[in-house]
């Protein structure tokens, strides 16, 4: 599935070519938009946590409860999620990982 054109080409160029979303195109343009805001606010103190929870609440107050956010450096995942509510994004070198539980 090829990902969101704004995955693609971003404004600060912090994002990168690896990624993947199997979210539609319009939900996931906003869902990286809400991650890069919050990235923006917080990376330059290394506040993963507080990035984490800025993006978990903004997500569960506009598309409804249930989403989990992990954001840091050199982790691996596997999860079983809601289909078409999954998003894997670097920003710089911080990888961000947002999904909907099932």
């Amino acid at each position: 599935m090829s990902p969101p054109s704004s995955l693609q080409q971003s404004d600060n160029n912090l994002l990168n070519n690896e990624e993947y979303s199997d979210m539609p195109g319009e939900l996931g343009n906003e869902m990286i938009e809400i991650c890069t805001m919050a990235m923006d606010k917080f990376v330059a103190k290394r506040d993963y946590e507080g990035a984490s929870t800025l993006i978990k609440n903004t997500l569960d107050k506009k598309f409804g409860p249930s989403f989990q956010v992990v954001v840091g450096e050199g982790y691996a995942f596997d999860v079983s999620c809601q289909r078409s509510y999954l998003l894997h994004i670097y920003y710089g070198k911080v990888g961000i990982l947002v999904y909907k539980s099932i």
